[in-house]
């Protein structure tokens, strides 16, 4: 980004597609983005919750990672005929449900 030129940074909406919550705070928090843009991330952990409390992280999406994973191997077995359970049906879908958190309900 410190190539880019000042016309380009922060005059159009930026996606940033980065896949490590402490990657895209850094990258935040660097302040080479004149308007950054607002982020959602994953997971409420010991790393997440600070990121959150000091406004660099909008939003968290915590989701059940164990009945994610049963789910996807349910899925894995069904599809190639190593199970007959009669719940699963294609096209898969899931059930699972998440939370999100923000300043006002992140628990203590």
């Amino acid at each position: 980004m410190s190539r880019c030129p000042d016309a380009l940074i922060g005059s159009a909406p930026i996606s940033i597609s980065i896949a490590a919550n402490d990657a895209c705070a850094v990258a935040l928090r660097s302040g080479i983005l004149k308007r950054p843009p607002i982020f959602i991330g994953h997971e409420l952990t010991h790393e997440t919750g600070p990121m959150l409390k000091d406004g660099t992280m909008a939003l968290v999406i915590d989701r059940n990672l164990e009945q994610q994973a049963r789910h996807a191997v349910d899925i894995l077995l069904h599809h190639f005929g190593y199970t007959g359970h009669m719940w699963l049906e294609q096209p898969y879908k899931s059930g699972i449900s998440f939370k999100l958190y923000t300043t006002e309900n992140m628990p203590d």
